[in-house]
């Protein structure tokens, strides 16, 4: 995928959200984002492999996540739904987020379908998966404390 192609790709996939939607689609860094109701979707074009990310925000952590949070969510993850992605950390934003990647651009209506998916168990994620990755992270850190 082309440059030009990732950032017609985010412009359709916007336009699919808001008809009346305008945007430049990406950055001269390569990312963009949009809110659609409570949810986020960020994108970032990578030029050397020409593949588009679409990622669906779970949780933004305050501070660089300790070790037994992410091999909680490690754990967690093997028997979750990912909405057709992969879990995925961005360390420079101290995201977790629900990713899919493309090296070509889907069609409009599949790309609406797949944010879509991510959005959803996103969501879901968030409210039911986060509290339980909280949970198994300060259970292991009290057995390590005993």
């Amino acid at each position: 995928m082309t440059r030009d192609e990732a950032v017609a790709t985010v412009q359709a996939l916007y336009q699919a959200f808001d008809p009346a939607a305008k945007t430049k689609g990406l950055t001269p860094q390569n990312v963009g984002g949009v809110s659609i109701g409570p949810e986020s979707l960020y994108f970032e074009y990578a030029p050397s492999a020409g593949t588009l990310s679409v990622m669906a925000l779970i949780y933004r952590f305050r501070a660089k996540p300790k070790p037994a949070v992410m091999e909680a969510f490690r754990v967690v993850e093997k028997d979750e739904d990912k909405g057709g992605g992969k879990l995925d950390y961005q360390a420079p934003s101290k995201s977790m987020l629900l990713s899919r990647a493309y090296s070509s651009a889907p069609a409009p209506a599949k790309l609406k379908k797949d944010a879509e998916q991510l959005m959803l168990a996103a969501r879901r994620w968030r409210e039911e998966i986060v509290p339980k990755v909280a949970a198994r992270a300060n259970a292991k850190r009290t057995r390590n404390l005993s």
